[in-house]
């Protein structure tokens, strides 16, 4: 797709990255081009306790045609990234640009099958890692201490967002998986 379909379909505009701070600047320039970096990729997975969220959920959705507890996960993750601005940002063609809907890739495993997993990597093509978008993985819920867990990996470019961030996001998404 070319830049100025990917603009105009997902609502791009270029980002003036010198009214950036110091350290801001420096890294949307430096990770997405660095030849000292093989990845500029976080890789962090954590276990998250979705046990009030579940509850949340059965009480207000589950009855919901077409509902599933993956796609409410999804869609209060997608509103809690678009309120933070760098989760919306793309390095194209040497730019970094701000998109109002980016588009979301989420790989989505079913079956009863499913490897509940500690830690996961994405090994993508070198240039699709360097768009500064994140890639999000849900694994298999389970039970332990009477908690409802989920595993959810995500892998963030350090160009634009970090995981202090990420701490930000879960934040947003705790407070939108309870919230009616």
């Amino acid at each position: 797709m070319k830049l100025q379909e990917i603009l105009q379909k997902f609502g791009g505009k270029e980002v003036d990255v010198s009214a950036f701070p110091s350290y801001q600047k420096w890294a949307l320039g430096y990770y997405p081009t660095s030849e000292m970096l093989i990845d500029p990729n976080l890789h962090i997975t954590l276990q998250l306790d979705i046990t009030e969220a579940m509850a949340h959920y059965r009480q207000h959705y589950s009855d919901l045609a077409g509902a599933s507890f993956t796609a409410y996960l999804i869609w209060r993750l997608v509103q809690s990234m678009n309120e933070i601005e760098a989760f919306n940002y793309r390095y194209i063609d040497g730019k970094w640009f701000h998109l109002e809907q980016p588009p979301v890739f989420i790989p989505v495993a079913t079956g009863k099958d499913n490897n509940q997993f500690t830690s996961i990597q994405a090994h993508l093509h070198h240039q699709s890692t360097q768009t500064g978008r994140c890639l999000v993985y849900f694994g298999k819920r389970y039970r332990s201490e009477g908690k409802e867990l989920i595993p959810f990996s995500i892998s963030l470019n350090h160009g634009n967002t970090d995981p202090y961030l990420l701490d930000v996001l879960l934040q947003k998404l705790n407070a939108r998986l309870t919230d009616a």
